[in-house]
């Protein structure tokens, strides 16, 4: 990962993803053999809180929930281990050059694809379960021909 500080509290890390293009093609070759029980689940619809507008779709990808069931499982349990590691890398370098505590880690994240010409607006990213605060805040692109993504703290 090549580390660039953008300001002392925004780093942005580059190749934190080795080949993004072939994460992605396995993820999704994989989604017909998916299901809730896999490490990684099947694309789901991405709606609105309000349910009235879909922005795209979604995975849940497991990281301490080891169900390696099939070939598929194994090799999504791979990957959701490699981007687990490189995040928690960023992490506790972001959290050593700015002397804090990197604190909670989930044990889970999202991928999420948006569909074409949809954007969500303003918005924040809060969790509403007491206790599961973030102490920062990442986000992972997996591609770079788009428009927007910008973030705003």
């Amino acid at each position: 990962m090549i580390k660039e500080i953008i300001h002392p509290q925004i780093h942005y890390y580059r190749n934190a993803i080795e080949d993004p293009s072939l994460f992605i093609k396995e993820i999704e070759e994989s989604n017909s053999e998916l299901s809730r029980n896999s490490q990684i689940w099947p694309w789901e619809v991405w709606e609105s809180s309000d349910k009235n507008r879909d922005y795209g779709q979604s995975k849940l990808c497991y990281l301490n929930i080891f169900r390696n069931r099939s070939d598929v499982d194994r090799a999504n349990a791979k990957n959701c281990a490699m981007v687990a590691h490189r995040a928690i890398s960023a992490g506790e370098s972001y959290a050593k050059d700015n002397s804090m505590d990197l604190g909670y880690l989930p044990d889970s994240f999202l991928i999420k694809k948006y569909y074409t010409e949809v954007s969500m607006g303003a918005h924040t990213d809060l969790s509403n379960i007491p206790g599961d605060e973030g102490t920062v805040s990442m986000i992972i692109y997996l591609n770079d021909d788009y428009t927007g993504g910008e973030l705003e703290f």
